[in-house]
């Protein structure tokens, strides 16, 4: 007589952050036979209450840190991945929540000012801090992790109709970016290059009152990058680890052509999807790398990116240190 397995029950997981729409959805791509998860954008949380429009900076402040409280309070036996967004550090920081709370930084510190020692003070205190930029680990101490991503099945059959393309903010990056795009057609490449960001203007009330619209759909985004055989991917100044382009490039079939030396030890690197430039931005060979036949990368490999296996990341770390016993609860 054999006995029937035991299932094993699904882990709670609970991602409250400010997210990037992508992020929303690359989350709830996990394993659902594995994970349960609960994706909250806090801000869109807010905006659901009638004054939040009108409401001063200060008063959106505490109606974060209210949403950010009553979800972990729900929710004692979750596990909670946050991003590092200012509302929700400060609060972590003060509160300092007996949960299981891993925060994933999203970006180089540099761009978030202030952030590192209060960053550096919850890891202390047992709450692990990912990055998966390698100089913010080196230089806070941060735990790091390879970018996640789920594939957008509407986007599969998305066929290139330009050879190079780049898509995205500005972020002191566009100088270079279109001096590669004038030197790619010097060399009879075709290129779509389009920037995304504007500068703002500061909002009335009217503006503040008016629907929100939020940027463009991630599906759309990534539709028009993959209508190029070959996806650029320039990084800021100073940025040591992957970006998202990479992990988009190689999961759907696309090369890259891009300044990033951290590619090179990724578990997907092959030479013949990714251009490496050099410190002056010299395309010598390119026509040859372009012609090559790219080379897919294994399932394997690939779920080495997956959201799996972040979240399995983070259980490994939260098992193996403890939150230090003056924390208090949440509020």
């Amino acid at each position: 007589m054999t006995s029937t397995p035991v299932a094993q029950p699904r882990q709670q997981v609970a991602c409250i952050g400010f997210w990037a729409d992508y992020e929303d959805y690359f989350w709830t791509k996990a394993d659902p036979s594995r994970f349960d998860v609960h994706v909250l954008n806090v801000k869109d949380a807010a905006r659901h209450r009638p004054i939040f429009k009108i409401m001063p900076r200060f008063g959106r402040k505490y109606l974060y840190n209210r949403i950010i409280a009553q979800q972990i309070a729900s929710q004692p036996d979750a596990l909670f991945l946050v991003n590092e967004r200012e509302e929700i550090v400060e609060y972590l920081h003060k509160a300092r929540p007996r949960a299981r709370i891993a925060v994933v930084v999203r970006n180089p510190i540099a761009t978030k000012n202030g952030m590192g020692p209060l960053l550096q003070d919850l890891h202390a205190a047992g709450y692990p801090v990912l990055s998966f930029d390698e100089a913010d680990c080196q230089r806070y101490g941060f735990e790091p992790y390879r970018q996640y991503i789920a594939a957008v099945d509407s986007v599969k059959s998305v066929q290139a109709v330009v050879d190079f393309a780049f898509l995205g903010k500005d972020k002191g990056r566009k100088s270079l970016i279109e001096a590669l795009s004038s030197d790619l057609r010097r060399r009879g490449f075709t290129t779509s290059i389009r920037f995304t960001e504007l500068k703002k203007a500061r909002k009335t009330l009217a503006d503040r009152l008016a629907k929100h619209t939020g940027n463009s759909p991630y599906p759309a985004y990534l539709a028009e990058n993959l209508a190029a055989r070959c996806i650029i991917d320039i990084v800021q100044d100073g940025q040591q680890g992957l970006t998202l382009r990479p992990l988009e490039a190689t999961l759907y079939g696309r090369k890259l052509l891009t300044n990033n030396g951290s590619v090179r030890v990724a578990d997907f690197y092959h030479p013949a999807n990714v251009f490496l430039l050099d410190g002056n931005a010299n395309l010598d060979g390119i026509e040859e790398f372009f012609k090559a036949p790219f080379q897919p990368v294994s399932p394997e490999v690939m779920a080495l990116y997956s959201v799996e296996a972040l979240i399995d990341r983070v259980n490994i770390l939260l098992n193996n240190v403890g939150i230090r016993e003056e924390s208090s609860p949440a509020a």
